[in-house]
């Protein structure tokens, strides 16, 4: 049981909750001076009515087993949104990396925070006439996770975590600066089926100080089910589907991380 606690806990490289995604890595535990990247990938439909939202977010994560204890982080990546409202459209790239810290606390805690800066980038058309703007962002994140077992191959974790954002935004005539606070609350348990399969089941609340649906709705609840498969000691993929409930007609995301030890 305690190996299998170990690997639990270093299946997490960082989580970057601004960008609502976990890199799930390696089934086994990290030692001092080991270095571990993940590849992420997600695609997030939303639709209600005749409007719609998609999203899709690259992101190449980094850490360095600094000690027993400290895991350093760096994030590079770009997250971009296409929104339709007939008959108007608009499209936003935003450019980000950033960097952040992962402490170990007690038995099963593990405290992450991040600092994410991006350059937004957007095409607004109406009209027949597209419309750029450009702006940035700095997005702060602290999160807190808490894994227990259930049995000696089952284990359950909590999560609570917090963010804020600053952006400005300018286009044509019009400026903009907002403050987002984004607050969200959850529970996984995970499941390690012989030695190369992990399966998981997580649900979550978020809430927030701005509109974060279609339909004008502040929170927002999801499920999600992922796998994770190891393929030697130090790959592994993991492939996830969530599905937010109580919220727009479709909202589901599809995701894809590719982690490496070395």
């Amino acid at each position: 049981m305690k190996n299998l606690f170990l690997s639990f806990k270093a299946m997490t490289l960082g989580t970057c909750a601004a960008l609502s995604f976990t890199s799930p890595a390696m089934a086994q535990s990290l030692e001092p001076g080991d270095h571990i990247v993940t590849v992420f990938y997600s695609t997030l439909n939303r639709e209600d009515l005749d409007v719609s939202r998609d999203a899709t977010t690259a992101m190449l994560s980094y850490g360095y087993q600094y000690s027993e204890n400290l895991r350093l982080l760096g994030f590079f990546g770009q997250a971009r949104t296409d929104n339709t409202f007939p008959p108007d459209s608009q499209t936003t790239r935003t450019p980000t990396f950033g960097f952040g810290a992962q402490f170990e606390i007690g038995r099963g805690g593990t405290l992450t925070g991040t600092l994410l800066s991006g350059d937004i980038s957007e095409a607004y058309t109406s009209g027949g006439i597209t419309t750029p703007g450009d702006g940035e962002s700095l997005t702060s994140t602290l999160q807190f996770e808490q894994v227990a077992p259930l049995s000696a191959r089952t284990f359950i974790k909590g999560l609570a975590a917090a963010s804020h954002t600053n952006s400005s935004f300018d286009t044509s005539g019009l400026s903009n600066k907002t403050n987002i606070n984004r607050y969200t609350v959850g529970a996984e348990v995970f499941h390690f089926a012989g030695d190369s399969w992990v399966f998981s089941a997580a649900l979550s609340h978020t809430w927030s100080n701005a509109i974060i649906t279609i339909t004008d709705e502040k929170h927002l609840n999801r499920a999600r089910l992922s796998t994770t498969y190891r393929f030697t000691e130090d790959f592994a993929a993991t492939l996830g589907w969530a599905q937010a409930f109580g919220a727009e007609d479709t909202h589901q995301r599809f995701d894809l991380s590719l982690t490496h030890k070395f």
